[in-house]
């Protein structure tokens, strides 16, 4: 395997709580259902993704782009791509330097009659779509003709147990050629291993994201991060 350079970085939401330690999001989710609290946090989330993309800029580290997750409360008020597009103007970063990812949800949340125009509004301004958690929901392929996507994200849950299940090996394969099929890229969320990973590259996947890169890092040690066994996405705090 030839060693090259991860091509992006994603950013991971943390809660340093002072008794319990760090804590993902799967734990605080229902925080993140009250609305007003929500867009706050998403604010601040890209906020801090953004100037942190200034920085590494600023530092000569070489990326693709950063990757921030985003909710349906994020587009409640139908300005996003405006909130967006003054953030990027602030802290001096290209637009396309950034990938914005979502999942089913946002599509069916509080914000959903305001989605597809600022997706479409982010897109021409040259920021990445990532359709999240691909294979998982309900209307996918519906959404993949309705919203203006670039991206699309294999969920770890097919990944994980595809050399001993078929049937997740089967829907990764689809996927792959699904997304070769309509001109996207496609990443494959949660590669642990080597087998994993050659079973991948088997498909013609060729975008990679989990521990078997990297573990989650502070955003203050990517610049340390060794990229020797890397040619993928590595999943980074």
């Amino acid at each position: 395997m030839d060693a090259i350079q991860p091509v992006s970085y994603e950013v991971l939401l943390r809660w340093q709580h002072p008794v319990h330690g760090l804590i993902s999001p799967q734990r605080f989710e229902e925080v993140l259902e009250e609305l007003k609290l929500a867009l706050a946090i998403g604010d601040r989330v890209l906020d801090m993704a953004i100037e942190q993309a200034q920085r590494w800029l600023s530092a000569g580290l070489e990326f693709r782009r950063v990757a921030v997750n985003v909710t349906s409360a994020d587009f409640s008020f139908g300005r996003f791509a405006s909130r967006l597009e003054l953030k990027l103007k602030r802290f001096g970063v290209p637009a396309d330097k950034l990938c914005i990812e979502v999942t089913e949800r946002v599509f069916l949340g509080v914000g959903s009659a305001h989605v597809a125009d600022a997706l479409r509004r982010l897109r021409a301004m040259g920021v990445e779509i990532a359709l999240d958690d691909f294979g998982t929901g309900y209307a996918s392929l519906t959404h993949l003709k309705t919203f203006p996507i670039d991206r699309l994200k294999i969920d770890r849950s097919f990944v994980q147990d595809m050399h001993e299940n078929k049937d997740s090996l089967s829907i990764a394969q689809a996927i792959v050629q699904l997304g070769h099929s309509l001109d996207l890229r496609v990443t494959a969320e949660g590669v642990e291993n080597g087998e994993q990973l050659l079973l991948l590259q088997g498909m013609g996947c060729a975008s990679f994201q989990g521990f078997y890169f990297s573990k989650p890092l502070p955003a203050a040690e990517v610049q340390n991060f060794d990229t020797a066994r890397s040619e993928s996405q590595a999943e980074v705090a």
